[in-house]
């Protein structure tokens, strides 16, 4: 089940970078624009390197290299 769970994190966080990014393009502040799709990219890469490090993690234990 935390398979599917990160899959819909990272939607989450698109769909509302998304959202956001469009509002602030409509209004015409493109500089907000860009600034709420780098967030949100940021956002996503920090779910990605905290599913990495548990990965790693887990093959640690596996190994018996910690």
């Amino acid at each position: 089940m935390g398979e599917i769970d990160i899959v819909f994190k990272v939607a989450g966080i698109g769909i509302i970078s998304i959202v956001v990014s469009l509002i602030f393009e409509q209004v015409g502040r493109k500089d907000f624009a860009w600034a709420a799709t780098v967030i949100g990219a940021v956002l996503v890469f920090g779910v990605a390197l905290l599913r990495f490090k548990e990965l790693l993690d887990e093959i640690l234990t596996v190994f018996r290299l910690w």
